[in-house]
């Protein structure tokens, strides 16, 4: 959905859907979700323009480049496609084996000299280190 969506004041308040009206009413059932996403999804596009839509899609054709083992997790160094004739860098970390499903979370790094590298562990600040403190806890 690209279309005309209301704007929501409070932005970190997920659990609440605004009517054609512009008044709140509380999520609470799958349709008022399915609302809310359509208006964060239009209000997204307005920002950063127009998702691509399924012409543009490719497989994701992921590729491990390296693998190393520390202090209870393994931190894959991966590729995967972007787009035709475009692969995206990134490291995947993985907590010890685990027999259960695991909770994932995508974790953007600063514009430093090393970039993707300083949340994964490999170096700068080590306050800075939490992608890999994330996976010492058991997120992937």
């Amino acid at each position: 959905m690209a279309g005309e969506a209301p704007f929501y004041t409070d932005k970190s308040d997920l659990l609440v859907y605004l009517d054609d009206s512009g008044i709140p009413h509380p999520i609470s059932t799958r349709e008022d979700w399915a609302r809310r996403r359509d208006h964060i999804l239009a209000n997204l596009q307005l920002v950063m323009g127009p998702l691509p839509g399924p012409e543009q899609r490719v497989p994701l054709d992921l590729q491990v480049e390296g693998e190393e083992k520390t202090e209870g997790v393994t931190r894959r160094k991966v590729t995967f496609a972007a787009e035709r004739d475009d692969r995206v860098p990134a490291y995947l970390l993985l907590p010890e084996a685990s027999d259960t499903p695991l909770p994932a979370m995508l974790c953007l790094h600063q514009t430093t000299a090393i970039g993707k590298g300083e949340p994964a562990g490999l170096g700068g600040l080590p306050n800075l280190h939490y992608a890999l403190e994330l996976a010492r806890r058991g997120y992937v």
